[in-house]
């Protein structure tokens, strides 16, 4: 189980050389947005709203095996296809959040696609298009992290690609 989550991770991470560490223009307020859009019961309703818990909801590391509990649901509704780019994007932000949030050492913030291109041109070659791939999570220095990736894999997959462990690997090294 250990080299399937290291495994998971390192395909869901890529590392950026030391020469590429530069301050970015970064996306936090926006993704953070529409992870609020995903956390709270105000504003327009999350599809498949009914199987959130929102008092769980509360960005912390356990709040995600809620998440994966959402995902197994919301991947059933007979609307996913419609909703498709709304959950994904939406529990996407809110797992990335908490992996924001969660980095006391690494400080990932997030980026777009192109800016992530001209961090590193040979890692982001093509994928302009790919939902899982608009923004990403920059630490600075050592690589990137694909939270919304992840998601619309749960979405397409199902559990094995749970957010849970993909964050808990990713969070595996920082402390309070």
């Amino acid at each position: 189980m250990i080299r399937r989550l290291a495994a998971l991770a390192a395909l869901l991470t890529c590392a950026v050389p030391a020469a590429f560490a530069q301050a970015v223009e970064n996306h936090n307020e926006d993704l953070a947005s529409i992870a609020l859009l995903f956390s709270e019961k105000d504003g327009p309703p999350t599809p498949g709203a009914e199987y959130l818990d929102y008092g769980k909801l509360d960005y912390s590391l356990e709040s995600l095996k809620h998440v994966n509990e959402y995902l197994k649901k919301a991947r059933e509704m007979k609307t996913i296809d419609r909703d498709w780019k709304k959950v994904t994007l939406r529990a996407g932000a809110y797992v990335g959040e908490v992996i924001r949030r969660g980095s006391r050492k690494s400080k990932p913030v997030w980026i777009d696609f192109e800016t992530a291109k001209k961090l590193s041109p040979k890692f982001f070659t093509g994928g302009e298009d790919e939902l899982g791939l608009v923004f990403v999570l920059y630490d600075g220095k050592d690589g990137f992290s694909f939270p919304i990736a992840k998601v619309q894999k749960f979405l397409a997959n199902g559990p094995e690609d749970d957010v849970y462990s993909f964050a808990s690997y990713l969070l595996r090294d920082e402390t309070n």
